[in-house]
């Protein structure tokens, strides 16, 4: 039991570690989200349920892309092998995760608007917030794109590329 919670413990410490498992967090929100979204429009916008589960998810996601790149920034500083490449990949990757978590903040808002019991209103804002969702779901995935390539084109996360504390 020990060795899980040193392993635990090495983990919470590791900025590049926090931020690989934090990252899986709005990716999945953005597909999840989505979903949860066509499921409300489907009750065109009445289920109290599904209204505060996809305000609640975005609203996590907003956080943890906060967090993530929060660690991101951190584990950028351990990384030692900054080619030209790399830098160019990493900037279009910072440029990306840096205003996400207002985005999806933002959506969860826009979601928790569509409580007005007014029908046009409700239903704008619920349509609103489908095409917000998948553009978030595009950004959202061009990051992790971004982020991706960090790690398997440049190996940011090598042992090689990484300072030893």
């Amino acid at each position: 039991m020990s060795e899980l919670i040193d392993g635990l413990d090495q983990t919470l410490a590791n900025p590049q570690q926090m931020h690989a498992m934090l990252v899986h967090f709005p990716v999945a929100i953005g597909v999840i989200g989505l979903i949860t979204l066509i499921a409300l429009a489907i009750t065109r916008g009445r289920s109290n349920g599904l209204r505060w589960l996809a305000a609640g998810l975005y609203f996590a996601g907003g956080v943890t892309a906060y967090l993530a790149m929060r660690y991101g920034f951190q584990a950028a500083q351990m990384v030692e092998v900054l080619t030209p490449a790399y830098m160019v990949d990493y900037n279009r990757h910072q440029e990306l995760a840096e205003n996400l978590w207002y985005a999806l903040i933002g959506q969860s808002v826009v979601i928790g608007l569509t409580a007005i019991r007014r029908k046009a209103v409700r239903i704008t804002l619920l349509a609103a917030s489908i095409g917000l969702a998948v553009w978030l779901s595009g950004w959202i995935a061009l990051t992790a794109h971004q982020g991706g390539k960090l790690v398997y084109v440049h190996g940011a996360a090598s042992p090689t590329a990484v300072k030893q504390r």
